[in-house]
């Protein structure tokens, strides 16, 4: 398999100048020498490597949770995929949930509707829930269109507009909180689907129906 290798430009590495300070700046024959000192590349580079791999991973997990949200609506709808096709749910999937007309915002609207309507999960859960579809969304639109920046004394950010211009440090705790709360928005979404099958189960198992 081909490792792409793209001219990536999206990226910054920044250094801090305390230019009040006098080691930081000098003066020779009349002239202000600021001295950039060094700066790690290896490190830098290795972090912005890890930076871009885990915004990519956080971009197709994203998309994972809305091809769920997907087939929760479809399933809702139409009924479970059992034996064959169930028609009209490839029409409603084709020309519906896969184009520009649904966006992931109302796809979490009606997925947390259908949520509400079954009672899968009482008020205190369900503003959970949407809190964290809430912050996947932000991050994912963060690494989507934001800047990763690697910082010579810090680790890396990302600089986004969501409402406002923000900056995030990427740190190990805030990667650990994020990858514990797509954990559990993924955990819940299959949960939601999984009892959606259960509740169809019921009502059109041949026993029930005999």
């Amino acid at each position: 398999m081909k490792k792409l290798k793209l001219p990536i430009t999206n990226t910054i590495i920044s250094k801090v100048l305390d230019l009040r300070n006098p080691e930081t700046v000098k003066t020779k024959d009349g002239r202000t020498i600021i001295p950039l000192g060094t700066i790690d590349a290896k490190k830098a580079h290795s972090e912005l490597e890890q930076s871009r791999e885990n915004a990519a991973l956080v971009i197709w997990f994203v998309i994972q949770i809305e091809q769920n949200l997907d087939s929760v609506i479809a399933d809702y709808l139409f009924g479970p995929v059992v034996n064959g096709s169930v028609p009209g749910r490839d029409f409603f999937n084709n020309h519906i949930l896969n184009t520009d007309a649904l966006g992931f915002a109302k796809k979490r609207i009606i997925f947390m509707k259908i949520v509400k309507e079954l009672n899968f999960l009482n008020g205190k859960e369900k503003g959970e829930l949407d809190k964290l579809f809430a912050d996947a969304m932000k991050m994912r639109n963060a690494f989507a269109h934001g800047k990763i920046i690697a910082h010579s004394e810090n680790e890396p950010s990302i600089k986004f507009f969501s409402g406002k211009h923000q900056s995030v440090s990427l740190t190990e705790q805030f990667w650990t909180n994020l990858e514990k709360g797509f954990t559990e928005l993924d955990e819940i979404v299959k949960t939601v689907k999984t009892n959606l099958f259960n509740k169809w189960l019921s009502v059109h198992s041949p026993v029930q129906n005999h």
